[in-house]
């Protein structure tokens, strides 16, 4: 079984541009992510099916203190942060 993929708007395309790009299911690789989301940053790691570190990245993002010992995180600006480490 194969998948069909259409990606539009990708880096270097026009807009609107449509590339088609098809994927052999049986020759795909299998990715698994480890995502920390902490205090004051969000670190991704991909492994592949051996265990061996493929990619990282981190992303740090603000975080505010309305009392002593009190961490207020804004959830939005967690979550792009996991995206944007995730793109490294």
């Amino acid at each position: 079984m194969d998948w069909h993929i259409k990606l539009m708007n990708i880096k270097g395309g026009r807009f609107g541009q449509v590339y088609n790009i098809y994927l052999d299911r049986e020759s795909m690789k299998k990715y698994f992510a480890g995502i920390d989301a902490g205090t004051t940053g969000a670190s991704v790691i991909i492994f592949d099916e051996k265990g061996s570190i493929v990619s990282s990245g981190y992303c740090e993002y603000t975080t505010k203190h309305p009392l002593p010992g009190w961490v207020d995180q804004d959830m939005n600006e967690l979550w792009e942060g996991v995206c944007k480490a995730s793109r490294e």
